[in-house]
């Protein structure tokens, strides 16, 4: 849509802020299935009067598209409402009150007929889908069906195999269970070039080669074909020049005791603390490349210290291969990652977070913009320069 009135609209709508806009609803709105229906079947009312004011300046397809990004992001709202009461305990409430009303906005949605790839509202719907369906649907299946699906002995085999990923193997489990073909293919495609984007590359391959073997003639596969060929070519034991991995048992529990190592003397340090569980971490790691390119002579140093939570160092050392992430990396342990909160309480549990030091290290940024974001170079440059 380029040079079209859809951008206009699309920058005074952030249409990636459900999470955000759920918590601002009113408490006794939030708790009825009723009064929340209502409340935001009027915003979204109000959303599309806006969008037809426009309508005249809109090509059919722009309009329809945004018609329908508006829809999807409604019902993201009320799906995300009820799920939120199973990851806070609530499952009577969700059963007795939210289950009818979920299992009619997602059956809307799928039957809705609108499916568009790239379309983030869509494809969050189509992400809490999954997360909708293995709730109700995947976690009830006998042996047989894991036998027969995935030829695994049961729902443990499968959650071993889910482990690092959550997202790739899990849609295409429920999708091939729940959707008729042809929108099979455009959900499927649409995780694909999604999980390629966004660097979720666990089990994509299973996902790839079904949708390849099933559909065979789709108009996406190209495309897709050409996007995942680095994915599938990649060796998780290879080594990466300027990637730096200091011991996981390092012993260092404060940031200023690493910043003191010779290899950030004098250098303005870059830190960025992640996970590789975290998505939105693995989506800045695509911007850094060209940020580094900017800065190659710049006296600059990049610094990962990686809070892994429950995954293994493994996974820490692959996810830093594949994004060829150089620099030095350091696991967080439990010291480490509180002395960093404390230059960080406005950050604290955001990831990731990144810091700039000065030469001297001292702290200029506590909370600096990330890589998507062209600020976070000006920062650098002030700081390199002060």
């Amino acid at each position: 849509f380029i040079n079209s009135p859809i951008n206009d609209f699309f920058n005074h709508r952030k249409f990636y802020r459900v999470y955000g806009h759920y918590d601002e609803l009113p408490i006794d709105v939030k708790n009825s299935t009723t009064d929340l229906s209502r409340y935001l079947e009027e915003e979204k009312n109000r959303e599309i009067s806006k969008l037809n004011l426009i309508s005249k300046k809109l090509s059919s397809l722009e309009y329809e598209f945004l018609n329908s990004e508006i829809d999807y992001y409604y019902k993201n709202l009320i799906i995300y409402a009820g799920l939120n009461l199973t990851w806070i305990g609530k499952f009577s409430e969700f059963n007795d009150n939210w289950l009818p009303v979920l299992d009619s906005v997602v059956l809307s949605g799928i039957n809705s007929g609108r499916f568009h790839n790239f379309s983030y509202s869509y494809n969050f719907f189509l992400l809490q889908l999954f997360q909708f369906n293995e709730y109700k649907f995947i976690k009830t299946k006998p042996k047989s069906f894991w036998a027969d699906e995935m030829n695994l002995p049961d729902y443990k085999d499968y959650l071993k195999m889910d482990e690092y990923d959550g997202i790739n193997l899990s849609s295409l489990i429920v999708y091939r269970n729940t959707l008729e073909k042809e929108k099979l293919e455009k959900a499927l495609s649409n995780r694909l070039f999604e999980s390629i984007e966004a660097s979720y590359y666990e089990n994509l391959d299973q996902v790839y080669h079904y949708f390849k073997k099933e559909f065979p003639k789709s108009k996406y596969l190209n495309e897709i074909t050409q996007r995942i060929t680095p994915i599938l070519n990649f060796n998780s034991q290879q080594i990466v020049d300027g990637v730096n991995f200091f011991p996981p048992d390092h012993g260092y529990k404060t940031i200023d005791s690493i910043l003191s190592l010779p290899e950030f003397k004098d250098k303005v340090v870059l830190v960025d603390v992640w996970g590789s569980w975290c998505s939105s971490c693995r989506i800045e790691f695509n911007y850094l490349p060209s940020l580094k390119e900017r800065l190659k002579n710049e006296n600059i140093e990049y610094l990962y210290i990686a809070d892994q939570k429950h995954h293994s160092i493994e996974k820490w050392k692959e996810v830093v291969n594949y994004h060829k992430l150089c620099g030095y990396h350091f696991l967080g342990n439990k010291d480490l990652m509180l002395d960093i909160w404390s230059y960080n309480p406005d950050c604290r549990g955001y990831y990731p977070t990144f810091m700039i030091f000065d030469k001297n290290k001292k702290l200029n940024l506590p909370c600096a913009a990330y890589p998507s974001d062209n600020e976070l170079y000006n920062q650098l440059i002030k700081s390199i320069n002060q």
